[in-house]
């Protein structure tokens, strides 16, 4: 809760910065009453965290009498609702109207401000022509001044919209996710205008230097099944090695294929663990070679322009092992 949660007095100090406010012409007294009394219940809805109710009521109260201790309280419910970038504007303008006597306000408006801005995502806008005095860019529908071009706009986290278009023509759309404390780059293409009778939007363009969510689950996914594609490999050879370790024991007890009565169930015993060891070795072996292709794929193609997921599995069975590659949509 920001300032209040720092202290249990906070509030009441807030609260009596705002009662000691005079009463100028402009304003009733009637008012001023309701928006002490806004404020006070805002204060103890923040603290029971009802902060859009707290919200609602300190907008209200704004409206009154615009002090330093009110924006500062808007700005912590916004905060708390995940609109950073709006509390942090709020923070802003606590510490543009605190007088001499807020200071204390002031100070933790700035702290605040400054604490949420590391929290917010980053989004940086590059036209293709943004000399182009025809050209209108939206970001979540408000416009964006060509000033801000090729410069990080800081926005809350979650989901985006891009748009532009020229000379009120669409020429481009784009919806992005962007997380906390990330950056993203988004090349506007508008060279090209759309088809003739096309209603359709064009496709999201990532920017080249961001790798999406599902280029970085592919991947990952890629360099998993090389690694267990290598560990298969490597566990086959050992079985190989292990076998020709049994049978040269087998030859040495057995000179000429004549095996002495008291090694017969020694060797009997070896003879089995041979034969088991070849097969495994082959279908580790084989395995192995299919996962690091898999993976080796994964990593190398160009991803599928429906990006499927894949999977790769290692089902136990009767006969040893199996692999199961399969994919969704």
């Amino acid at each position: 809760m920001g300032f209040l949660r720092q202290s249990g007095v906070a509030g009441l100090v807030v609260s009596a910065v705002l009662l000691s406010t005079r009463v100028t012409t402009a304003q009733s007294a009637e008012e001023l009453a309701s928006a002490r009394k806004w404020f006070n219940e805002a204060l103890a809805d923040e603290s029971q965290g009802k902060c859009d109710v707290a919200l609602e009521k300190l907008l209200k109260v704004k409206a009154v009498k615009d002090t330093a201790p009110v924006r500062y309280r808007i700005g912590s419910c916004l905060e708390a609702l995940g609109r950073l970038k709006e509390a942090a504007q709020s923070y802003d303008e606590a510490v543009t109207r605190a007088d001499r006597t807020q200071q204390d306000v002031a100070a933790a408006a700035k702290d605040r401000a400054s604490a949420v801005r590391k929290k917010l995502a980053y989004i940086t806008l590059r036209p293709d022509d943004p000399s182009s005095g025809a050209l209108v860019v939206r970001l979540d529908g408000e416009q964006v001044p060509a000033s801000s071009f090729g410069t990080p706009t800081g926005v809350n986290p979650g989901k985006h919209t891009v748009d532009a278009d020229v000379d009120g023509a669409p020429r481009f759309h784009a919806d992005l996710v962007v997380d906390a404390m990330s950056s993203r780059t988004v090349r506007i293409a508008t060279s090209v205008a759309p088809r003739s009778g096309t209603t359709s939007e064009p496709s999201p363009v990532l920017p080249p230097n961001v790798e999406s969510p599902g280029d970085r689950s592919r991947r990952i996914l890629g360099w998993s099944a090389v690694g267990v594609g290598g560990a298969f490999v490597l566990t086959a050879g050992v079985l190989l090695l292990v076998r020709d370790r049994d049978i040269i024991a087998i030859e040495s007890r057995c000179p000429s294929n004549v095996c002495p009565l008291s090694s017969k169930d020694d060797v009997t015993g070896i003879r089995n663990r041979a034969l088991v060891e070849g097969p495994l070795a082959v279908t580790f072996g084989v395995l192995g070679l299919a996962a690091a292709g898999t993976g080796a794929y994964l990593l190398l193609a160009p991803p599928p322009k429906s990006k499927p997921q894949a999977s790769f599995t290692i089902v136990p069975t009767t006969g040893g092992l199996a692999a199961s590659f399969g994919g969704h949509f």
